[in-house]
């Protein structure tokens, strides 16, 4: 069967593909001949979550109280750092060897706006993964009203930005001490 971008793109379009090898999971039309299909579920359960609060801070909104589109990212970003901080990790200790995550890919989809003083819940989850990415899922609420959904893939890159494999360990719970 020959490759056929068009129908590859529709179903990425519609979010149907899986990010991390962007294939379709249990079909392998659309996609480079003997490819096969996605070995992934795309409603992968998590490995690791993590709910943390944050306080919407006045410098963080827009003259109307607003918070801004682009703090949402900042709040994912220390979602993750606490969840691996909650591993006894830090970002800092794999740095020192030599180990960095670059984030290759940022989703978010903004439903109702967060507003000053408003204090949030950012849910994040680890999922199942293996190689040279870490993708994570998000929720951000304020009480049980959901303001954002947003998702991340993460790579793992050596000092030199090389993508390099994740540390074994890292992510099955063996925090820093996986071997890297």
């Amino acid at each position: 069967m020959a490759f056929d971008p068009r129908a590859y793109v529709v179903r990425f379009a519609i979010g149907r593909t899986c990010a991390t090898c962007w294939r379709t999971p249990g079909v392998s039309r659309g996609v480079a001949p003997d490819s096969g299909p996605c070995p992934r579920p795309l409603n992968a359960d998590p490995i690791d979550t993590i709910d943390i609060e944050v306080r919407v801070r006045y410098d963080e909104c827009d003259p109307m109280n607003v918070a801004h589109h682009s703090i949402y990212a900042v709040w994912l970003e220390l979602a993750r750092t606490e969840m691996l901080r909650r591993r006894d990790c830090a970002y800092a200790d794999l740095e020192a060897r030599g180990i960095y995550f670059v984030v290759a890919r940022l989703s978010l989809r903004y439903r109702k706006p967060a507003k000053y003083d408003d204090i949030l819940c950012i849910h994040a989850e680890t999922l199942p993964t293996a190689g040279i990415k870490v993708e994570h899922r998000y929720t951000i609420r304020r009480g049980d009203t959901t303001l954002a959904e947003g998702e991340t893939t993460l790579v793992c890159v050596d000092g030199d930005g090389r993508p390099r494999p994740i540390p074994e360990g890292l992510l099955g719970g063996a925090g820093c001490a996986g071997r890297g």
